[in-house]
């Protein structure tokens, strides 16, 4: 008992150990903590979306690790409810939500009642889709983000 008792605590100390040598996440905007979780898009893009859920499968992330189904959960949710711990609360609350409140009404083509979008709205909306595609890539495992040796190839030298 005092064997396996002792073998736990190293086991946990290890486990400890591997936790603080690995550097801590920050905001991929400004590189400011604490991470709060983003909708990668927001939840007014619900309205334009389809209500169906869909089967969503998420397999074990372990890097260098043959990815098992074993290792695997799935679920059920709306395409556009994901959500990534990958901004800070500053950020996230901050020029994000402004931004998403600025682009929402530019989506809607009801509210646009056909007008063209001016310079400033197009501004706007290449901005937000910016943002939504690289918090899009930043909640992705590392090696399946655009750049990376095991993604998508990279877009530039």
């Amino acid at each position: 008992m005092k064997v396996a008792r002792s073998t736990t605590l190293v086991l946990m100390q290890q486990a400890a150990d591997a936790k603080r040598a690995q550097p801590a996440r920050t905001c991929i905007f400004c590189g400011g903590r604490p991470l709060t979780k983003e909708h990668v898009v927001g939840n007014w893009a619900g309205r334009f979306g389809d209500s169906d859920q869909l089967e969503i499968v998420h397999l074990a992330d372990r890097e260098g690790e043959p990815r098992p189904p074993r290792n695997s959960r799935s679920w059920s949710a709306r395409a556009y409810d994901r959500q990534a711990r990958v901004v800070c609360e500053t950020c996230n609350n901050g020029w994000m939500s402004d931004l998403e409140a600025a682009v929402s009404p530019l989506l809607d083509a009801g509210e646009l009642d056909g007008r063209p979008l001016s310079r400033i709205e197009q501004t706007l909306l290449a901005a937000w889709a910016t943002k939504t595609t690289l918090t899009l890539n930043a909640a992705e495992p590392p090696e399946s983000r655009v750049g990376s040796a095991g993604g998508c190839p990279a877009l530039w030298p």
